[in-house]
């Protein structure tokens, strides 16, 4: 069954920069996606590669990928990625214990 997912008003988009710190501690960035967002990651990135990431909080889809994904940066560290959530900022806590769940962030 398909389960339309509301956006909410505010979208948020996290930068995963990889390998800022020894031991894959991963540092992230958020920020207010605004109509220039999308321009400004694809500028930021030109000429490297990266994977742009689309998720939601009540996206129960969306978690499985996230998880795959921490799976996949284990075995490769280097990869660049940008995920985009469409949630609020209010939203943070939970955004960064998902993020931490999946492997995607590490608090120290």
């Amino acid at each position: 069954m398909f389960q339309m997912f509301r956006l909410k008003a505010t979208t948020v988009f996290i930068t995963i920069i990889l390998n800022l710190f020894p031991l894959n501690v991963w540092a992230i960035d958020f920020h207010t996606f605004e109509s220039s967002s999308y321009k400004t990651i694809l500028e930021r990135n030109k000429n490297k590669e990266f994977l742009l990431v689309l998720w939601s909080i009540d996206c129960p889809p969306c978690h499985e990928e996230l998880h795959s994904l921490g799976q996949y940066l284990k075995n490769k560290p280097d990869f660049k990625v940008v995920l985009v959530s469409t949630d609020s900022l209010v939203d943070r806590d939970e955004l960064t214990q998902i993020l931490t769940t999946n492997g995607l962030y590490t608090q120290e």
